[in-house]
Formats: C-alpha cells, structure tokens, sequence
C-alpha cells in the first residue's frame, strides 16, 4: 500500500531525516480526519481500516478518543473525535514523526517513491495561508535561504516558507504474528 504521508520541517530539520526517493523510513503514522485540518488534496487519503480503541495515555489530545487504526498492515494512530471500534472507512491526512507514540504503539516501516517539498506562508493580515504542494524532488531539505523575508508579509503568489515533504510512503507489510521492530 502507498500512503501519502507529511513529514513536517521540525522533524527533517530538527531529527535530521534524510527524505529522499528510495529512502527507507520507519517512523510513527499519525491521522487527521478531513474535516479537521484544510489539506491540499494529494495529502487526503481515503482508509478502509480496523479501529481498535486505546486505552488514555499522557500524549492524548483532550476531549478526543486515542485509537489504532490497521490498514492493509499499517499501523496508525488516531485521536478520534468519538469512540470508535470495528472496520471504519476515514478521510483525513497522515504525518509522520518519531516523537511519542502510545507505550508498544507500532511503528510503519516504508519507502519513499515520491517526495515534494511543502510551502506556506500568510497572506495579507498575517492570516495563515494553506499549505502548497510543491514539485517532485529527489530530496526534500530546508532551502539554502529563505524565501520569506523576516518582517515582510508575502504577496499571493509567493509559495512562503517551507514546511516539510510530502511523501508517497510504499508501506513495508509485516509478517502476521511477528511484532514490529522498533
């Protein structure tokens, strides 16, 4: 299964990921539902998947419902906005991290087929504008300077500042009834 999966600038930047075509990543999957957050539509995925509740853990988001959800031998994690359990088909987007995940949450393993860098930026009144996908590229890493002057909003046509990768991730099946190496 191909998943188109965010990878934000904090997490190529600050963890130093190497985002590259043909590049193996292993990571935590996490899910937005649609509604929630505006994504450009080659980020939006469509799920057919098992959702498992779990149990509170400290990294939870308030007021939501912690979830596993299993996709075609994807692991994903879900606050969901009600208790869910059983098959579930979900619209939303993916991002992946190596922050925090729930105690023995698996991790997906899998390999990039695609990159393309993310841009945002304001428009007028420093209101934020909607995340811009970019060119294929064979590597995603911050530019060398910045787009956006400090102090200078950017007009409507400047793609903004770089906000990470957009990957199709080409997710690694695990062997049924083996656990998923960390």
């Amino acid at each position: 299964m191909v998943l188109p999966v965010r990878i934000p600038d904090w997490i190529i930047e600050g963890d130093g990921w190497h985002v590259a075509r043909g590049a193996v990543l292993q990571m935590w999957l996490t899910f937005s539902e649609e509604s929630r957050y505006h994504l450009p539509p080659p980020g939006v995925v469509g799920l057919r998947a098992t959702a498992t509740p779990l149990s509170p853990w400290p990294g939870a988001e308030l007021g939501r419902h912690p979830t596993r959800l299993d996709a075609d031998g994807a692991c994903i994690y879900w606050d969901a906005p009600s208790p869910v359990a059983g098959v579930v088909s979900v619209r939303g987007g993916l991002e992946g991290h190596a922050m925090d995940a729930p105690e023995g949450f698996p991790m997906a393993a899998g390999v990039v087929r695609r990159v393309r860098d993310l841009w945002g930026g304001w428009s007028e009144g420093e209101v934020a504008r909607a995340v811009v996908v970019g060119e294929d590229v064979d590597v995603s890493r911050p530019p060398p300077t910045h787009v956006v002057t400090p102090g200078v909003i950017p007009g409507r046509d400047d793609r903004g500042s770089w906000s990470g990768a957009l990957v199709d991730l080409e997710v690694m099946r695990r062997p049924p009834g083996r656990p998923h190496a960390a």
